[in-house]
């Protein structure tokens, strides 16, 4: 199996490993930064098309 890097413990297997988590918050994060976007692209537009 070899030396572990970085204090972590090695695991084998299907489970969930601490790179799938921080992948999992940054797309978590890039869908609201996405929302965020959607709705102001709606508010401007709007506010263009009152023009």
């Amino acid at each position: 199996m070899g030396p572990d890097d970085h204090n972590l413990v090695r695991l084998y297997g299907t489970g969930t490993s601490s790179s799938n988590v921080a992948q999992n918050s940054t797309v978590d994060e890039m869908r609201v930064e996405l929302d965020e976007l959607r709705s102001n692209y709606k508010d401007l537009r709007s506010k263009y098309e009152k023009l």
